[in-house]
């Protein structure tokens, strides 16, 4: 299966039994999927970063409690009737993961829970050393985001200097040799958030928009040796005040046709059978929609969570800052104290009535939500053969990341 495929789809299809269960009893459920941020600082100080309103405190998980959690995973997955669980962890957050001293250890011991590892990184601190150490963790993909196609424009955008977009591309030249000798199954991708109008800084300072350099990003990704490069939209954080100043009002709508075909152009000019040109052409469409399509989150808190990097356990990543979606401390309590207690029962309430307009655009359960909402409206006879076809489905290398 094509990287784009399973972006661009509801990946919940590739779980039938949790569909079911889900929609017999949405308490039953553990999610199949998490985030979690290692630590809560960061490096960069990108333009567009939401987790700008957290203050990028120096937070870090602690590898023993996540030893013990993963533990926790394992043996809960193992009791669970139909073995459903946490089957995947993307590493990523408010913070750098990178800057995390143990990131290794963590990553082991999530590989040892039968758990699937994925992370997103700026890849400034991923030296060859630090590669040794994560790289036979992670089996499904390193996601490096890359908001620019020039060390000029990556330095403004990332509010860094242009050393560090050398430093950059000599590890990931780094990485993809060692993951060649290795032999490892792990997929390299590169991101850019697509900017297309100018910010201006409170000191003054004009920020250029990317849109101009996603050629030079997909010739870079593709020449160094990556799997992919994905372009997306951007999306507004809700409660990101700072964000909202600079590209609140961004819009893509009148430039459609453009992003349509300087896609189309990127994939004929550099796709080729071990590299792949995405663009979420879906996404950008999505984004300037004014019906999302559903009227009730059903993603939440049932099928995915968030973990900050000071333990704090929140059922959607849009709400960092809103203590109604706080579940409870990883730090504190165990996986099953927090997913199966009384306070995630209520919530699961209190989103029944929940009012999503308030929520970030394209956002990350979109596709899944269209899905289950689909699925809920057929009749009990079309569900059990829609789920008979899904049983019929090859699982991809990321189906468990949803």
């Amino acid at each position: 299966m094509r990287i784009r495929d399973w972006i661009e789809s509801a990946k919940i299809k590739y779980h039938p039994v949790w569909i079911k269960r889900w929609n017999d009893d949405p308490f039953s459920v553990p999610p199949v999927y998490i985030e979690m941020s290692p630590a809560g600082a960061c490096n960069h100080r990108c333009t567009f970063c939401a987790p700008e309103m957290l203050g990028y405190k120096t937070n870090y998980l602690k590898d023993s409690i996540l030893a013990e959690r993963f533990a926790e995973i394992k043996e809960l997955r193992e009791k669970d009737p139909d073995g459903l669980g946490i089957k995947s962890i993307q590493f990523a957050g408010e913070g750098e993961p990178m800057l995390h001293p143990k990131l290794g250890k963590i990553f082991g011991y999530a590989r040892s829970a039968g758990i699937d590892v994925a992370m997103l990184s700026n890849g400034v601190a991923l030296t060859e050393k630090r590669i040794h150490e994560i790289l036979p963790f992670t089996n499904v993909y390193i996601q490096i985001s890359i908001n620019a196609g020039t060390a000029e424009s990556y330095a403004l955008i990332h509010k860094t200097g242009t050393h560090d977009w050398e430093r950059l591309w000599k590890n990931l030249a780094n990485l993809v040799r060692i993951k060649r000798e290795s032999g490892s199954t792990c997929q390299i991708g590169a991101n850019m958030t697509i900017l297309v109008k100018e910010a201006v800084l409170e000191d003054g300072k004009r920020i250029p928009p990317n849109w101009p350099n996603v050629e030079d990003l997909a010739q870079k990704a593709r020449d160094t040796g990556l799997d992919y490069v994905s372009f997306k939209p951007y999306s507004q954080h809700p409660y990101s005040t700072e964000t909202m100043k600079l590209y609140g009002d961004m819009s893509y709508a009148g430039m459609m046709d453009e992003i349509m075909d300087t896609g189309d152009m990127l994939r004929d000019r550099y796709q080729t059978d071990d590299f792949e040109v995405i663009f979420r052409f879906s996404r950008f469409k999505e984004y300037e929609e004014t019906d999302r399509g559903y009227a009730r989150c059903l993603a939440t808190p049932t099928l995915w969570s968030y973990v900050q990097a000071d333990g704090v356990w929140i059922s959607c990543s849009a709400h960092w800052t809103n203590a109604d979606f706080h579940l409870g401390n990883i730090n504190t309590q165990t996986i099953n104290e927090i997913w199966f207690g009384e306070r995630r029962r209520q919530h699961l309430e209190f989103m029944k009535d929940f009012d999503i307009s308030v929520c970030r655009k394209t956002c990350h359960p979109d596709k899944e939500n269209r899905y289950l909402l689909k699925f809920q409206q057929m009749s009990p006879e079309e569900q059990q053969a829609e789920l008979v076809t899904l049983e019929t489905l090859p699982f991809p290398h990321r189906g468990n990341v949803i």
